[in-house]
């Protein structure tokens, strides 16, 4: 496997000739040292670009600017979610991206949404799950840490499927 686009995810998505997939990026981050501003930023990432090219191309969607992130994350969502939505072939709604390929040729092409990325702290607060640092704070399982040692939880060994 060397690339995205060779796993086994991707393969599932079964897009047909000219669907393309993306991805979603988030991140919120302060402004500057100066301000006590920050910035949320949300970038699409096209998965079927040849690599070089998508390294290089991140496709600004939503901006925020504030002295604190948005704290419902899911309202700030809700407008790439109803765009996206429109992009599915599936969609009653459906509103194809039209380009145009290297010869010049007119396509047209829904979208699917193969991976939304964001940083534990995001995550959290888009899910509406605790933080990755706290007591039960595992999106995957139910274990309670059984000490607290200086800044880290300690978690006994369960190998019990």
């Amino acid at each position: 496997m060397m690339d995205i686009s060779d796993g086994k995810r991707y393969a599932d998505l079964e897009l047909s000739g000219s669907d393309l997939a993306i991805l979603v990026h988030a991140d919120g981050a302060a402004i500057s040292k100066s301000t006590s501003k920050k910035l949320y930023l949300m970038f699409i990432q096209c998965i079927d670009l040849p690599l070089r090219l998508r390294r290089s191309s991140w496709f600004l969607q939503s901006v925020w600017v504030g002295h604190l992130l948005p704290k419902d994350r899911e309202a700030f969502l809700v407008e790439l979610t109803q765009q996206l939505n429109e992009l599915r072939r599936d969609s009653p709604n459906f509103n194809p991206i039209t380009w145009r390929d290297e010869e010049g040729n007119s396509q047209s092409s829904s979208v699917t949404v193969h991976s939304v990325l964001m940083d534990s702290p995001e995550r959290t607060a888009i899910s509406g799950t605790k933080g990755h640092t706290s007591a039960q704070g595992c999106i995957y399982c139910e274990q309670v840490p059984f000490r607290k040692l200086w800044y880290s939880l300690l978690y006994r060994a369960n190998f019990h499927f």
